[in-house]
């Protein structure tokens, strides 16, 4: 009931094994595959920050970047993990081993 009211409410909402797993990457506590699907460093440091929850504007401001590139980093990270959502991007980094240090 919490998840459907949050997501009515506007906010994401991720079960408690998906933000035990997204804390643990966001704070480089794990490590991922080789690979890494090709994403850029700034690519991956977006994807982190997602990873957080943070939105477009508090990347920006993180990254000293515009809001613009921002979009255009998470557009560029869809295209290459073949995903359609923040939701998904950050489940297929969970899935692919989180985002410790050798993604940096």
């Amino acid at each position: 009931m919490a998840a459907v009211q949050a997501v009515v409410g506007g906010e994401e909402w991720y079960s408690q094994p998906v933000m035990a797993k997204a804390t643990a990457w966001a704070r480089r506590e794990t490590a991922p595959p080789p690979g890494v699907a090709g994403l850029t460093g700034r690519e991956m440091e977006v994807l982190r920050l997602l990873a957080r929850g943070w939105d477009n504007a508090r990347i920006a401001e993180e990254l000293v970047i515009s809001e613009g590139t921002v979009k255009n980093h998470v557009t560029s990270i869809y295209a290459k993990l073949n995903v359609h959502s923040r939701a998904e991007a950050v489940a297929w980094a969970w899935e692919h081993g989180g985002m410790g240090e050798r993604w940096n």
